[in-house]
């Protein structure tokens, strides 16, 4: 039997994580979220959330694409966006989690994708995670900057795809041009931290930490809770001794590819005779942020992920998740 699934939304620029001894304050991402009658769940001393399954990747080979055509307005190509996502992934990547250890895991870009929204195909195998620029930004607070959307299953807290979002308007409103790629830099690490497992954490310098000013996003580094963080959840002793080349499909970029993909896969296994399969569909806009941060005037937000309830079933377009 398929196991049920979440899309939980983590807002913007940084994450949660579960809190540690010995001084840590990290916090990961949990499959408990409060709800939108009020129910909150229960949180240790750092704020962070400590009842539900933590998330984690089946495998340690993880991978990411970034959608065509949302960077003009930003005065930067495509490919400078990805190289920036890349850079951001490596930061994680490079931390010394003891003795010149790095963090087990290994990820890798699948290069530019056409996709327009964050989509979901609930055949976990087909799916790739996308960033997006979102120049109609809707259901989280304007004053978010990001968004990063896990779906995962509600039992275990596998995930099975994350999609980010950017909050296209408020970076051109409050960047100036000549900041974009140092501050995008800020941006997609936080959001790299999030896709990885973290929540935000309530150490103020650390790149989990949920809110910045502006002049915060330059020259922002990883510091010593953030990796403590990513070192809990990729030990080095785990570290994948390959991992196959990423490549993706159709299947993974929107509900076309993904029906195609199913009927196959049901006509070759004799399940079905050339049924769509309903299980796949893109996944509305989170529809409000409980804890969403405001910000002043000439400052940069980001909304909290655990203040977002959507904790219903993935299964077709118009579903909220």
């Amino acid at each position: 039997m398929r196991k049920p699934f979440a899309r939980s939304t983590i807002a913007v620029f940084l994450a949660l994580l579960t809190w540690a001894p010995f001084a840590s304050a990290y916090c990961r991402l949990r499959t408990c979220k409060d709800g939108p009658d009020g129910a909150l769940c229960r949180r240790n001393s750092h704020a962070c959330i400590a009842e539900g399954e933590l998330l984690f990747y089946e495998s340690p080979c993880l991978s990411f694409g970034v959608a065509k055509g949302g960077t003009g307005r930003l005065e930067i190509s495509d490919h400078e966006f990805l190289q920036i996502v890349q850079e951001a992934f490596e930061r994680w990547e490079r931390v010394d989690c003891g003795g010149g250890s790095a963090p087990g895991l290994f990820v890798q870009s699948v290069g530019l994708v056409t996709q327009s929204e964050p989509f979901f195909c609930q055949e976990p195998s087909l799916n790739e995670s996308v960033w997006l620029l979102d120049s109609f930004w809707t259901g989280l607070s304007k004053d978010a900057i990001g968004n990063t959307a896990p779906v995962y299953n509600l039992e275990t807290g596998e995930i099975q795809d994350s999609d980010v979002q950017l909050n296209l308007e408020k970076i051109v409103g409050e960047i100036q041009p000549e900041q974009m790629k140092e501050a995008l830099l800020s941006i997609a690490t936080h959001e790299a931290g999030h896709f990885l497992g973290l929540a935000h954490t309530d150490v103020p310098d650390a790149i989990m930490y949920a809110k910045y000013n502006d002049a915060d996003l330059l020259g922002r580094k990883l510091v010593a809770d953030d990796v403590d963080g990513i070192c809990e959840i990729y030990p080095p002793e785990h570290a994948p001794k390959t991992c196959p080349k990423a490549g993706v499909s159709q299947a993974a970029l929107n509900i076309e590819g993904c029906t195609k993909a199913a009927m196959k896969a049901a006509a070759r296994d004799e399940a079905i005779a050339a049924e769509p399969n309903p299980s796949c569909g893109f996944v509305n806009r989170p529809v409000r942020a409980v804890d969403g941060a405001s910000s002043m005037r000439g400052s940069v937000a980001f909304a909290s992920a655990l203040g977002i309830a959507l904790a219903a079933l993935i299964a077709k377009r118009g579903r909220a998740a």
